[in-house]
């Protein structure tokens, strides 16, 4: 990207840091996933589901962060930011599918706080698909 890239590419490039650390404070600060721990078999108690699934996506909100100022530090090398841009657009697929039940998932109970923080993580990641995808197409060109 060109430092006399539009304002819509000057502004981008900051993004997948921002949306990096609001996918941190999420299931800890902003939307909190329950506190309850599950009794075991053998009389042990453990976090539940959405603890794990919690603890994936602030390390991932801190992959994005990294990757986002990377981006931030080579913005003018363009082909560069367009393969970190897809990078951007993969990581947001794992933040929307580390709450589904099929990879690690949140409380089967549809009143539990944590399906709200679900919602909002789904949401998030598909800003930060678009944004990694908006980042691709603005730079590809160069590739």
């Amino acid at each position: 990207m060109q430092p006399q890239g539009s304002i819509l590419t000057r502004i981008l490039v900051f993004v997948p840091l921002i949306l990096g650390l609001l996918v941190i404070l999420t299931p800890e600060v902003l939307i909190p996933v329950c506190t309850d721990l599950v009794e075991m078999k053998s009389g042990a108690l453990r976090p539940m589901r959405c603890a794990y699934a919690a603890k994936a996506e602030m390390l991932l909100g801190a992959l994005l962060m990294v990757t986002g100022l990377l981006i931030i530090l080579y913005r003018k090398t363009t082909k560069l930011v367009a393969a970190l841009g897809l990078i951007v657009s993969a990581i947001g697929i794992a933040i929307i599918l580390v709450p589904q039940s099929s990879i690690i998932g949140v409380c089967m109970h549809h009143s539990m706080p944590c399906r709200d923080t679900q919602k909002w993580l789904v949401a998030e990641g598909a800003l930060t698909i678009a944004t990694g995808l908006l980042l691709w197409y603005r730079c590809r060109r160069s590739i």
